[in-house]
């Protein structure tokens, strides 16, 4: 559907995609990528149509850490206007760990955008301490009691893993003790432990 457009990508896609694996989350059509032919879809993701945009951030996510190497394509992606393919960087970012450090700019700009976005939060997850900046933005959602359950999680579970024993994070940790929601008790509690 993407016309002359979707060529460029179409070639990088099928050097990807050779042997298709339906147990893949992606689907069939993403399949395992190639071992030895490796060209992430670099172009495909800056391209004027949306469809391939989408077909391409699908792919970057369908990569895991193999796209670690285009960190700055993808962050450039993160400000893409489809949501579609915000979310599918987002998911590839979180599969790159410290690699992903130079997006937690964008990531933070992200979450405070879309405050539900479960691959933000792992993404900055994996980053690990060098998402430091993260924590006021992650503190601020985790102490919110009108955020949604999930988000309040996700961003305590963050903070776990980037900076526990720091003083705002201890302090949510504390205030969240008393907490209604016992998930978010749980996560106080093992952050106060660490």
């Amino acid at each position: 559907g993407g016309g002359a457009a979707a060529r460029p990508a179409a070639a990088g896609l099928i050097k990807l995609c050779r042997d298709p694996d339906p147990q893949d989350g992606h689907g069939p059509w993403l399949g395992k990528c190639s071992e030895t032919e490796f060209a992430p879809p670099v172009e495909a993701l800056r391209s004027s149509d949306t469809l391939v945009r989408r077909v391409a951030s699908e792919a970057m996510a369908a990569l895991g850490r193999k796209a670690a190497g285009v960190v700055g394509a993808l962050v450039e992606a993160l400000g893409d206007g489809d949501e579609t393919v915000r979310e599918n960087v987002k998911e590839s970012l979180s599969y790159l760990g410290p690699a992903a450090a130079p997006a937690v700019p964008a990531l933070i700009r992200s979450l405070q955008d879309q405050p539900d976005s479960y691959y933000a939060y792992a993404a900055l997850q994996k980053v690990g301490a060098a998402a430091r900046p993260a924590v006021p933005a992650l503190v601020a959602i985790f102490r919110d009691k009108h955020a949604q359950r999930e988000s309040r999680e996700w961003a305590g579970t963050a903070l776990l893993s980037i900076d526990p024993a720091g003083d705002e994070s201890q302090a949510a940790f504390k205030e969240a003790l008393t907490d209604s929601q016992s998930s978010i008790q749980a996560i106080a509690a093992r952050g106060l432990r660490k």
